[in-house]
């Protein structure tokens, strides 16, 4: 399997692309799940109408499995107040559920150049994406999200959430 560097990894680090952990593709790939959202009845924009993982969503493409990301993300920040890779990553991957979530944060950091209580902002696209993509390198063992679908999915959320904004502001006032 073809090896390249991750966008913000220190040189000379190379990661996998494809295949995950053991050559087996990894279940967020065969899933276009790159965080591995869990099923809990929310209805994602771009689900697959046939839902086989009983524990992972599964959606029509890698953009809407991103798109799931960034939401769940901004909602970690705009509701919850999360806006460090150790708030985040914290809740994302908890400890009680068997996570090592100090080696999560540790390989999250390493790869966006972040530390782990510096803020992260919604509005700083580049952050965001490479917050998400190393996120999506740990939960699946391989790069992923460099052929624009991270992009995309980005783009849909962050549209997603100006409507929903615009919604509850025309609400209130």
């Amino acid at each position: 399997m073809k090896n390249t560097r991750f966008a913000n990894a220190p040189k000379g680090s190379s990661l996998p692309m494809g295949e995950g952990r053991g050559g087996a593709v990894a279940r967020g790939l065969r899933n276009n799940n790159p965080l591995n959202i869990r099923r809990d009845g929310q209805a994602w924009q771009g689900l697959r109408d046939e839902q086989k993982d009983k524990a992972f969503c599964q959606f029509k493409s890698m953009a809407y499995g991103f798109r799931a990301a960034f939401i769940t993300i901004h909602t970690y920040m705009a509701k919850h107040g999360l806006c460090s890779i150790r708030q985040i990553v914290s809740r994302w991957a908890p400890l009680k559920d068997h996570n090592n979530t100090d080696a999560y944060i540790a390989v999250v950091c390493e790869l966006t150049h972040l530390g782990m209580n510096d803020m992260l902002w919604w509005s700083n696209e580049p952050q965001m994406l490479a917050l998400v993509q190393a996120m999506a390198y740990v939960e699946n063992g391989v790069l992923i999200g460099t052929n624009g679908s991270m992009n995309e999915g980005y783009a849909m959320a962050a549209e997603s959430i100006r409507l929903r904004q615009k919604l509850e502001r025309q609400k209130a006032g």
